[in-house]
């Protein structure tokens, strides 16, 4: 992505231009459109991520979980290199000890070419009604339709507790090609397994965040509509873009710009949903 400034002058940023506060919501989707055309390559992807609440930092769901419930507090960011250590020893012990793939996921490893172990996080991500805790994976999910994203930005809940956030929202804009050949084409299994080390486990070595995206997956009609793209969170001691920073320091591009959606937009972007068929139904289709 080029290190572009706001295509409008009426649109805030801050000193180092990777976030932006449209003025309007006409203004936000333009914003937004003009960042999807400064994406690198002939065919871009770009990738997008909503937020509720625009403080939240890009840490996945496992993260958070454990900082709720931690009686340890972390006040200290980046994170201590003992964090990191403990989230990588919690997510080795959720996905070893307490989970595995079940055998029929193991037997389309081989008759289908599917990773089981991404699909069993695959399915925590989509269906997280299932999952035990600590709540969540390593994973941080993205969409490739810029609506969903905006979904997620404006609602909080589902069904008889979805409610119209309350506080200004976010949308992440991300280019991935500045992070250089990240893209896992491994199984998950064997990524796991370099977790174990200690290079990684005490030295947190090796932790750009990775995409992990199988050209081979089961299909879930929840991962259908919402079009995910999951990023591996590797190093706990910071979330995702405190890593992008450290690789815009040594590149001329920039990884992701934040859109901050205000609370007198929100109407405006109900309506535009509506109008879109950004509906509860469809992204949570079952």
């Amino acid at each position: 992505m080029k290190r572009c400034a706001p295509i409008l002058k009426t649109t805030e940023c801050s000193p180092d231009l990777r976030e932006w506060i449209p003025s309007t919501f006409a203004n936000f989707l333009r914003e937004r459109e003009h960042l999807s055309k400064q994406c690198d390559g002939d065919d871009p992807v770009v990738l997008y991520r909503g937020h509720t609440d625009n403080n939240w930092l890009l840490d996945c769901t496992l993260v958070r979980s454990v900082l709720q419930h931690s009686h340890q507090r972390w006040n200290g960011y980046p994170r201590p290199l003992q964090f990191h250590t403990q989230m990588v020893d919690i997510l080795l012990a959720k996905f070893g000890r307490f989970w595995r793939p079940s055998h029929e996921a193991v037997e389309k490893e081989s008759t289908h070419g599917l990773d089981p172990w991404y699909e069993l996080m695959k399915k925590f991500q989509q269906y997280a009604e299932h999952d035990t805790d600590p709540k969540g994976t390593f994973l941080v999910d993205w969409t490739l339709d810029s609506d969903i994203a905006l979904y997620f930005a404006t609602y909080d809940g589902r069904g008889d507790f979805r409610r119209a956030r309350q506080t200004p929202g976010a949308v992440w804009v991300c280019d991935p090609v500045p992070t250089g050949n990240v893209h896992q084409t491994t199984k998950l299994q064997d990524l796991l397994a370099l977790m174990r080390g200690d290079d990684f486990r005490l030295k947190a070595e090796r932790t750009l965040p990775l995409i992990l995206h199988p050209p081979k997956q089961t299909e879930m009609l929840r991962a259908t509509n919402q079009k995910p793209v999951y990023f591996s969170q590797m190093d706990f001691r910071c979330d995702l873009a405190d890593s992008w920073c450290s690789v815009e320091s040594t590149t001329q591009s920039a990884v992701f710009r934040k859109l901050i959606l205000k609370e007198s937009l929100l109407r405006d972007s109900i309506e535009h949903l509506q109008r879109h068929g950004g509906t509860e139904e469809r992204v949570y289709p079952e």
